[in-house]
């Protein structure tokens, strides 16, 4: 036993001095010090933590994953700036957490100190306050260390059985905490204003290989246990931090690349992302240099609730990208654009959210409209275009949430989640390029995120930086006419569609209609005369075709189901955003041929851009059906997947 804990405390150390010695490290902290030097007044309704008092620099973690109890228990060190000399309390935010004890390192001494918490909001959790006598404060710096353990109602921890894994022998483990779900991992300073490093040293079974955002720097097993060593030496968001854990396996796939899954998966894996090196170079060619050294993607099991998570250095992707054809790796395109937006620059709260997720959807695809051409970044506008047309009226064009500047008055983010910050903010920056030019909103672009990154910003901030591009490149009379056709305030504030409409057409997309309106019309008698060419559609353009059906369902019968079927086979197709819109089809129409591929479909993957409109579909069908569904899938979904299904089917 002595020899044991010597070895794990020099694990620890070495863990530490990773971090504090790299001479990497000195670049990013300089530059980030600039940023956090002052206590500018920062509005976040997300977060009930102090930081214009205190602001958190660096975090360690030291951790135990317990899979027989579904637990991650530990402490978390915390090392925070003085702001405001007079504070009295940091105030963290903390949900569903066990909070043991804290204290305040003072010298080479660790003295507890009291804490308690504020009345819970049950949108938000609690706010953790814990009392340090800023006297005992030696300098404008300190360490405050919370001891602490999850409980079962954790939202961001998704213990999965060996039996809900592809290789049916261990278990695994794995996080998402966007937006506002890392305080129920651990108690921190939640919110995107906050930027820190942090390392990590997380004790696992022997056989349970960790991950997390950042380098793994050691590995030591002894006994019946291992000890990992992180180090992520980025400031980075606490939505960011992230880990997995399992029987994984590693395959570099270039020289800054490389992919993550269960070992009975990465030959598929390798074989979809085998362009991702050459996205990253295409990227580079407009955007400043990869700031994070490598890139890798991980591939979860089908529980993980989104189609990806940009966790830097270590991207979360839903098995569903994986679909054999390639027609989903764009996922992997999005995710790799959210290493300048969203990752380097931040949402300062998630009232701006569009900066992360709009400007990124206008870097994704003007990567894709690199690689693939025009008329597929056409396409895939005119489908991201649709979905944000169906978000907004299912929120009513009115509500705050079609805005670009939501108001959450202490509500949960991530509760209205939707295409809105995508797609309204994608449509703003098309706005700007067309009014600039392409070549001009390249140079904007990395203009924007030389001078922001390692930040979190508002949309004021966005704003500014582009009016000064344009003084720098327009001559005076330009910069004036851009601006006139620029109504900000309608864009940012305004509900409902974007004030401008912009025109995505291009004559693939007309050819897709066309297809499934010549299906309507034959009433399921015959095939249209050129049937075959949707054999040769991409996948955008396939739910183009599909989505025409679902929006003229009342002229469909099942004889034009049945028809469209034997012609393409679509419930066994591969890609799973056809396959989705074919079921809400097959599901409304009573196509039962369909529904137990369907079913298994709807309880085997925990994606819920798939789940969602399925269940609704279910649930406007047959409501015992949707319950039945729940209740056989709820073993393998997220938390985040459960609450939002049970809203769906009032369960």
């Amino acid at each position: 036993k002595l020899i044991v804990g010597i070895l794990v405390s020099a694990a620890v150390l070495l863990s530490i001095l990773s971090y504090s010695n790299n001479s990497n490290n000195i670049g990013f902290l300089q530059e980030y010090e600039s940023v956090i030097n002052h206590a500018d007044y920062i509005i976040d309704n997300s977060t009930y933590a102090n930081i214009q008092d205190v602001r958190t620099t660096h975090l360690h973690i030291n951790a135990t994953l317990d899979f027989h109890k579904k637990v991650m228990s530990g402490c978390v060190t915390l090392s925070m700036k003085v702001l405001n000399p007079s504070f009295e309390e940091v105030i963290l935010d903390s949900r569903y957490l066990d909070i043991q004890s804290a204290s305040l390192q003072t010298g080479s001494k660790q003295v507890p100190v009291d804490f308690y918490f504020t009345e819970e909001n049950p949108q938000i959790g609690q706010g953790l306050h814990v009392k340090v006598d800023n006297k005992a404060v030696m300098g404008d710096s300190f360490n405050l260390t919370i001891h602490y353990a999850t409980t079962n109602e954790t939202l961001s921890l998704n213990w999965l059985e060996p039996s809900q894994t592809v290789g049916k022998i261990f278990p695994y483990v794995y996080t998402h905490c966007e937006a506002i779900d890392c305080r129920t991992l651990l108690p921190v300073q939640d919110t995107p204003a906050v930027k820190a490093t942090y390392t990590a040293f997380i004790e696992s079974p022997k056989n349970i290989t960790v991950h997390m955002t950042g380098n793994t720097t050691n590995e030591l097993v002894v006994g019946d246990l291992k000890y990992t060593s992180i180090s992520m030496n980025v400031p980075i968001p606490s939505y960011l931090i992230a880990l997995a854990g399992g029987n994984l396996a590693y395959l570099k796939m270039g020289e800054r690349t490389g992919v993550i899954s269960e070992p009975e998966f990465i030959t598929l894996v390798t074989r979809e992302l085998s362009e991702l090196e050459s996205f990253l170079l295409e990227a580079e060619k407009f955007l400043p240099k990869y700031e994070w050294g490598t890139y890798n993607i991980l591939v979860l099991p089908p529980s993980f609730p989104t189609g990806g998570m940009e966790n830097p250095l270590l991207t979360f992707v839903s098995p569903t990208i994986i679909a054999g054809d390639k027609s989903q790796v764009n996922v992997a395109i999005h995710e790799l654009a959210h290493s300048w937006s969203g990752n380097l620059i931040t949402n300062q709260n998630w009232e701006n959210f569009w900066l992360n997720e709009g400007v990124t959807v206008y870097t994704e695809r003007h990567i894709i409209r690199r690689i693939q051409g025009e008329a597929f970044y056409r396409v895939q506008a005119t489908v991201g275009n649709s979905s944000l047309y169906t978000d907004m009226a299912n929120f009513g064009f009115n509500s705050t949430f079609t805005t670009l500047h939501p108001n959450y008055q202490g509500a949960n983010p991530y509760d209205t989640f939707s295409e809105v910050p995508y797609e309204k903010g994608f449509q703003f920056m098309t706005h700007l390029e067309n009014l600039i030019g392409q070549e001009h909103m390249e140079r904007f672009l990395y203009v924007y995120f030389k001078t922001y990154k390692y930040q979190s910003i508002v949309y004021t901030q966005f704003w500014d930086t582009f009016q000064t591009f344009l003084r720098d490149t327009f001559p005076e009379h330009k910069v004036k006419e851009i601006n006139s056709q620029i109504d900000l305030d309608a864009w940012i504030f305004g509900p409902g569609k974007p004030p401008v409409e912009l025109d995505f057409y291009t004559p693939e997309i007309d050819e897709a209609k066309r297809l499934a309106l010549e299906y309507i019309k034959l009433g399921g008698k015959s095939s249209p005369k050129h049937y075959e060419r949707f054999y040769k559609y991409f996948s955008s353009l396939k739910c183009i075709f599909m989505q025409t059906l679902l929006d003229n369902l009342q002229d469909v019968n099942l004889n034009i189901i049945q028809r469209i079927n034997d012609d393409y086979g679509l419930y066994q197709a591969l890609d799973p955003e056809v396959k989705t819109l074919w079921f809400q089809i097959a599901i409304y129409k009573h196509y039962i041929p369909a529904w137990a591929t369907a079913n298994d479909f709807m309880v085997n993957n925990g994606r819920m851009k798939y789940l969602l409109p399925l269940y609704k579909a279910w649930n406007e069908i047959d409501r015992q059906t949707a319950i039945e569904l729940f209740i056989a899938g709820y073993p393998l979904y997220h938390p985040m997947a459960r609450n939002k299904i049970r809203k769906i089917i009032n369960y």
